[in-house]
């Protein structure tokens, strides 16, 4: 004689039981998830891109500093020049013709005409100041994205400049 356990095993499939599909509610929950979702990533992309901006023009005036600093290095001089537009002949060797010491001209992303110049001033020395450089990036950044470079927190302008004398972006 067999024990009961008070309940007989179903004698359908367990998967039969099962209802197929979703329904509306259903859809509209997870639909609802992904426009959310969707939302919060697509506020973030804007100032992605515009930080992305500043690091580039960050980089390029670091190019231009590391070209000027070559020119210095060949020459014992840095080149003369106020608001001068960076070009690839602006840091070429007087003396070698052929050397140029900043391979391509910059181009600043954050200037929608692309046709705006990096400029280059150079302050010649005093008696009570060495010389020194200044070099410019010609785009307007959002002030919020200039944080994380050092010394523009107070920037107020948008506008990022290297000052080789305190190696910070200030104006």
């Amino acid at each position: 004689m067999a024990l009961s356990l008070g309940r007989p095993w179903p004698k359908r499939p367990i998967l039969e039981t099962i209802e197929q599909g979703v329904t509306l509610w259903e859809l509209l929950v997870v639909a609802s998830i992904l426009s959310v979702l969707a939302l919060i990533v697509g506020s973030n992309l804007p100032s992605a891109r515009q930080q992305a901006q500043v690091s580039a023009c960050e980089t390029n005036i670091r190019a231009i500093a590391t070209a000027a600093e070559q020119y210095y290095s060949a020459v014992q001089t840095y080149p003369t020049g106020t608001a001068a537009a960076v070009t690839t002949t602006l840091f070429q060797n007087p003396n070698e013709t052929s050397v140029t010491y900043l391979g391509t001209q910059p181009v600043d992303p954050a200037d929608p005409t692309q046709t705006g110049t990096y400029k280059y001033t150079y302050t010649a020395p005093t008696a009570t100041v060495a010389g020194f450089y200044v070099i410019s990036c010609p785009g307007i950044h959002p002030k919020e994205t200039l944080s994380a470079i050092p010394g523009a927190s107070s920037e107020t302008s948008g506008q990022i400049y290297l000052n080789s004398q305190s190696n910070l972006y200030t104006q």
